[in-house]
């Protein structure tokens, strides 16, 4: 299929499914759910920092289909999402919905977390470079 900048796309990608291309910037109009997020604060003196990773992933109750959300300060220089996903696959976590702002080379590991299941979903704004 040829998407609106005339690029040939593949109608399906193994492991992602149907292609689904951007048609326009107003084609795709529906109802979105939003959730809303609980923030807690901590007095002088407290502290809500974790000792590692596994417990903040264990602490926010990461389990199978949940979301993660990226931000990418340092570009191509940014390992969180890397580490996060290490951990997530360790503690055998599967179906998880990457939402990164932005994926680079960097991001390669990726690629072998969309293999073996860990990650099903990406919602991206950016993608730069090629993973293989």
């Amino acid at each position: 299929m040829i998407n609106t900048v005339k690029r040939e796309l593949p109608e399906y990608i193994e492991g992602y499914g149907k292609v689904k291309p951007f048609i326009g910037a107003y084609e795709n109009i529906g109802e979105v759910k939003k959730t809303s997020v609980k923030i807690k604060s901590v007095k002088p003196g407290e502290n809500k920092v974790l000792p590692s990773l596994r417990d903040a992933l264990l602490k926010c109750g990461i389990e199978d289909g949940k979301t993660l959300s990226f931000h990418h300060h340092l570009r191509n220089g940014d390992y969180v999402l890397n580490m996060v996903l290490e951990e997530v696959a360790k503690l055998g976590i599967k179906d998880i919905k990457v939402a990164a702002s932005s994926i680079f080379p960097c991001h390669a590991p990726l690629v072998e977390h969309i293999k073996n299941g860990v990650v099903t979903q990406i919602y991206t704004n950016l993608y730069v470079g090629t993973c293989r």
